[in-house]
């Protein structure tokens, strides 16, 4: 027997470990303290999801780094397996077997307070971040002013996607994951703030809205992102199996630590001293202001299914604007479901990314230039890069509650190293993927 007492050693990467295990010992509490006043079978309903699945891709390293003006030159001297993207920066397919990026799990707990509130908590828990300790994603209070006006405050789904508020819930959708052109378009899908829900039914046709503020954070490695001052709408409107989805938002963006390595510091002393000090400010992204935009369109019967979405994040100066859309296109035949999805994501300010001084500084310090140019390529990497896809998948209904799904890519870097980490020896490499999907 182990007779070591149990430690909670709470720390900055392991809050949401035992955020969730406070969170669990504060509801056995409560619902032991309120057994009699509060009717559990029906006050309380739990759902979850699962996935487990897993991808390989076949794209093999070019070593590069030749060349430091050249984006697709990115240095790789020791040939490492390129890794591709499925979102938020986190490279995760190579030539090995992959289970981490499709795997994860999530439950909900949602909380009839009275006729008008309710709460609602999600955790959800996922290979690909933080090897699979659970985070807290939904933490939200709900309050209903009128049967067609919602407020609410707290921790939600941003909701700038067709598949926003499922975008976990893989059963939801047709693909084993949302085309990464267009969702890994910005680095947060969770939100902290408030929200407002209005509907309103006209005939068969229903309009919603859905303004919302709040701010976020995003951690990768040693440097956290800060999503602040953030406010936006969206509007919808439905009508049987049509709907049309639109979405603005702006918020202010920071990253930490800034200089965000003892080279990078090193560079800005070298440029105030060159006379150059407004280059030191270009690539700065702190406190700039960026403006995304989002449009969607999905219809389905019994038999055919298509949607669509495309989405623009313009930034300021300090970073590459990206365009991204895809098109789906899918048929029901008994319980199967071929689809088809053509994709594609593009940088549409590549041109004017660097300082209208860097021939100045080419001319007065070729190697200090040089250093600039490398930098900025690294700095914005993936995020300047544009790609296009072509999958095709084939999913298999066990039951209204699991499925199955198998998927093949190919993927084309059009430029620089496309939405691989590395240059790949080809520019058309393909990703083979299945999943299992679960909701219980």
């Amino acid at each position: 027997m182990n007779t070591h007492p149990i430690q909670f050693n709470i720390t900055r990467n392991h809050i949401p470990t035992a955020l969730v295990t406070l969170l669990a010992i504060f509801l056995c509490i409560f619902l032991s303290a309120t057994a009699n006043a509060f009717n559990v079978e029906e006050q309380v309903q739990i759902s979850g999801f699962l996935s487990f699945g897993g991808g390989i891709s076949n794209a093999e390293a070019y070593p590069g780094g030749d060349d430091p003006s050249d984006p697709e030159d990115t240095p790789n001297p020791e040939k490492n397996t390129p890794k591709y993207t499925a979102g938020s920066g986190r490279f995760i397919f190579d030539d090995k077997l992959n289970f981490d990026q499709d795997t994860r799990a999530g439950l909900q707990f949602d909380f009839i307070i009275d006729e008008k509130t309710s709460a609602t908590l999600q955790f959800v828990s996922k290979g690909s971040v933080d090897n699979f300790d659970p985070d807290l994603s939904w933490a939200y209070l709900s309050y209903n002013i009128m049967p067609d006006l919602t407020i609410r405050a707290g921790r939600f789904r941003l909701p700038i996607y067709l598949a926003s508020d499922y975008l976990d819930i893989g059963i939801a959708y047709p693909w084993i994951r949302p085309p990464t052109e267009v969702y890994s378009t910005i680095n947060m899908s969770n939100l902290t703030g408030i929200d407002v829900l209005y509907s309103k039914q006209v005939g068969n046709w229903i309009w919603s809205a859905q303004p919302f503020m709040g701010a976020s954070e995003f951690e990768r490695g040693d440097f956290t992102s800060n999503f602040r001052d953030l406010y936006g709408i969206n509007s919808s409107i439905t009508n049987g199996g049509l709907s049309v989805r639109i979405a603005i938002m702006e918020y202010e963006f920071s990253v930490k630590p800034w200089p965000l390595t003892d080279d990078h510091a090193q560079l800005i002393q070298a440029l105030r001293a060159a006379g150059f000090s407004e280059l030191e400010e270009y690539g700065n992204p702190n406190d700039r202001t960026t403006t995304f935009l989002t449009a969607g369109i999905s219809w389905h019967n019994n038999v055919w299914g298509f949607q669509s979405e495309w989405a623009r994040r313009d930034n300021a100066e300090s970073g590459p604007d990206v365009d991204g859309y895809y098109l789906t296109t899918s048929y029901h035949w008994n319980a199967w479901q071929p689809h088809i999805t053509f994709a594609s994501r593009k940088a549409t300010n590549s041109s004017s990314r660097f300082h209208h001084d860097r021939p100045n500084l080419a001319v007065a310090s070729p190697a200090l230039e040089a250093a600039v140019v490398g930098l900025t390529n690294e700095l914005t990497g993936i995020e300047d890069n544009s790609s296009e896809s072509i999958t095709v998948g084939i999913n298999y209904s066990f039951s209204d509650a699991m499925i199955g799904k198998l998927e093949f890519s190919e993927i084309r870097n059009k430029r620089s190293t496309g939405l691989f980490e590395f240059a790949t020896k080809h520019d058309k490499n393909y990703i083979a993927s299945f999943v299992v999907d679960v909701i219980f």
